[in-house]
């Protein structure tokens, strides 16, 4: 692979998320559709907005999969309920094909150094 300059690698990133659309909306993702792939967005992705807004966000970019937060789904389901978090990706149209669980990855368990130090 030969290296790309600084503008070819703009172009390509600045590319990029028409051809993320494209597969997600089944036009010219022929490839990734024979193979099964498809396009998802993790919820960190968006960790500045809740629960809500993030799901708004992702199904406004046209994508149609998303690995939700637990943390997120937690404190929407304190103002709301589960059951509106299910109803809420149903009607933006969006799949939950994973979940991520990073509560306490910090903190420290029982009789056992802690999983990661902070310098």
């Amino acid at each position: 692979m030969e290296p790309q300059n600084r503008r070819e690698f703009l172009a390509a990133m600045a590319a990029a998320p028409l051809g993320i659309r494209a597969i997600s909306q089944g036009r010219g993702g022929q490839a990734a559709a024979s193979t099964g792939m498809f396009v998802s967005i993790h919820q960190a992705s968006t960790a500045r907005f809740d629960f809500k807004a993030s799901c708004e966000g992702i199904s406004k970019a046209g994508v149609r999969a998303v690995e939700v937060d637990i943390a997120k789904i937690q404190q929407f389901a304190q103002t709301e309920s589960l059951p509106k978090a299910k109803q809420l990706l149903t009607d933006l149209g969006l799949r939950a094909v994973s979940s991520s669980n990073h509560l306490g990855l910090w903190m420290h368990r029982r009789n056992s150094s802690p999983c990661c130090s902070i310098s």
